[in-house]
This record gives structure tokens, C-alpha cells and sequence, in this order.
């Protein structure tokens, strides 16, 4: 029997394209694979997640979700006892600002690990143990307190186009995958106020992967830049390593006073900010509440 080729490449091509797009779209996936997970499963289902939030469905929204399921609102931490719960605080759970960082979630980025598969740099964790019913099981957003007027000086922004700066660095980025994300902030400032210019890369949220927003920092010393670690400043100075430093990045998260740069963080449980000074190895607390601010201090 003849076999018509053209006819092949036509089929071939139809079934191509009406594969969805993540089946052909480039895909990043890191530990899934050696834990057993089923990414490609776990990418889908974040897809549906995403569209159940963007058409503002409750219902279909709660669908995703494992309870009881702890979160973070306004007044502070909330157990969500179930699927009707859900539905009935949805506004709270979900208000604007949450829906809109969900929307702007990289759902080709996944990394996984023996808890599950997390997206939006631990924001979002899937359970992973059953490959045919997939969850989520953690939700980590921490909403914004009320703005609030610091009193230690004047906001610092951002670099515009940090693009020039990733490349200076990019020889010292290879292993910073938050800092070349689209989520992520620069901030050209001498940050621990001893004389060297520094570049502070940040990114939104928190949780104990990363340490509190603060990515990776880079010190000019003599012609090159050297990698600060903030978790040895953090361990140094409270005796706790970067998973036990559960603030969050307030906003503006640096000011600038009398020529030093502060950091601002915050908590939600109970709503506080915590303001810290850097100078040299030192770093102090100097404007919030030591009990909320400080976990365990030598």
C-alpha cells in the first residue's frame, strides 16, 4: 500500500496544533521529575487555577483547593475549614491585588521538592502524592497592610531597567534565577551604610524559601562585585537562620534618612512593621515591635 507523505505531514501538523499550548510550549521544571511528580499534570492544573481567578468563579475556584487550608488576611491568619467557607469569604481571600499576582504567575516556571511543586517563589504549593488529583495545599500571600507613613525618611525606588544591571552581574547570576525574574526589583543603594555601593535584588512576597524578599546582594569591592549572603547577617546577628525569618517586604521596602538606608518589613500576625538599620555587620531593629519583629535574638 501507498503511504500519501503529504498527506502524513498535513495530519502531523493538525495534531500539532491542537495540542494545548503548555504540551508545546517550553516548559522549566527543576526536582520534579526525581520526586515523582507529574509536571506537565501539575502545570495544567495551575492553567485552570488561573482561569478559575480571572473569570472571578468561587465556585470553580474552591475546586483547587485542599482544606483545611491556612491563609493570610488583613487581620492577620485564617483557617479555612472548607470548600463553603471558601466561597463565603472569597472577596477576603481573593481580593484584587491577590488576583492580580495570580494572573501574572510564569505557569512554565515549576520547581519541586519532597513537599510538592511550588510556584510564584513558594506562594503556591501543590500536593504531589496523587498524580491523578492535584491540589493546592499551601497559599502564602500576605496581604499588604493599610499603607502606612514611616518615619524614617523618604522612599527609595527602584532601578527602571535593571536588564543593564543583570548583565553586569550576569557572571555572578548563574545560580540567582529570582533575580533575573520578571517579578523581581533592583535597588542601587549602599544598603549596609558602610561606604560601598551595593545592588539589592528583591522580589515580591516572602516565605521561608527565600529571605524575606531580599533575593541576593552584590557589594562593589576593588574592580569586581562580591555576593553578600543577608541569611549570615540574619544568623549573625539573631541567631536564626533565613527559613525561621518570617517578615515580608513593606512598602516602599528601603528608605533613606540622614544619609542611612533602612529596610521595612512586615508581619501579619499581628499587623506590624519592622524597620532595620544595617551598618556594617550590625544589624538592628530600630522602629516596630521586638516581639513580632525579632523570632530569637542571641
Amino acid at each position: 500500500m501507498k503511504i500519501n507523505c503529504a498527506a502524513c505531514f498535513l495530519i502531523g501538523l493538525s495534531v500539532l496544533f491542537s495540542l494545548p499550548s503548555y504540551a508545546v510550549a517550553d516548559f522549566e521544571q527543576t526536582g520534579c521529575h526525581d520526586n515523582g511528580y507529574n509536571s506537565r499534570l501539575i502545570h495544567q492544573t495551575l492553567v485552570g487555577f488561573k482561569e478559575a481567578v480571572e473569570n472571578g468563579t468561587p465556585s470553580k475556584t474552591a475546586e483547587f483547593f485542599r482544606f483545611p487550608l491556612k491563609v493570610y488576611l488583613r487581620d492577620g491568619q485564617h483557617q479555612i475549614i472548607n470548600r463553603g467557607y471558601f466561597i463565603s469569604n472569597y472577596n477576603r481571600i481573593m481580593p484584587p491585588e491577590i488576583r492580580s499576582r495570580i494572573a501574572s504567575i510564569n505557569e512554565h516556571q515549576l520547581w519541586c521538592n519532597y513537599q510538592g511543586a511550588m510556584f510564584d517563589a513558594g506562594n503556591i504549593w501543590f500536593s504531589a502524592t496523587d498524580n491523578t488529583l492535584i491540589k493546592i495545599t499551601a497559599f502564602n500571600y500576605q496581604l499588604q497592610l493599610p499603607a502606612q507613613k514611616h518615619q524614617l525618611g523618604a522612599p527609595v525606588k527602584p532601578i527602571s531597567n535593571p536588564s543593564a544591571i543583570q548583565k553586569l552581574l550576569a557572571s555572578h547570576m548563574k545560580n540567582e534565577s529570582q533575580a533575573s525574574s520578571a517579578d523581581g526589583q533592583v535597588y542601587k543603594v549602599d544598603i549596609n551604610n558602610n561606604g560601598s555601593p551595593d545592588y539589592l535584588f528583591a522580589y515580591r512576597g516572602g516565605g521561608s524559601l527565600r529571605t524575606s524578599g531580599i533575593d541576593t546582594i552584590y557589594e562593589k569591592q576593588g574592580d569586581s562585585w562580591k555576593n553578600i549572603s543577608f541569611g549570615d547577617v540574619i544568623y549573625h546577628n539573631f541567631g536564626i537562620d533565613g527559613s525561621g525569618w518570617y517578615l515580608f517586604t513593606d512598602t516602599p521596602f528601603i528608605t533613606q534618612k540622614d544619609g542611612l538606608y533602612y529596610m521595612n518589613f512586615y508581619n501579619n500576625t499581628p499587623p506590624q512593621v519592622c524597620s532595620y538599620l544595617w551598618k556594617g555587620d550590625r544589624l538592628s531593629l530600630v522602629s516596630g515591635n521586638k516581639s513580632y519583629c525579632i523570632h530569637h535574638e542571641k
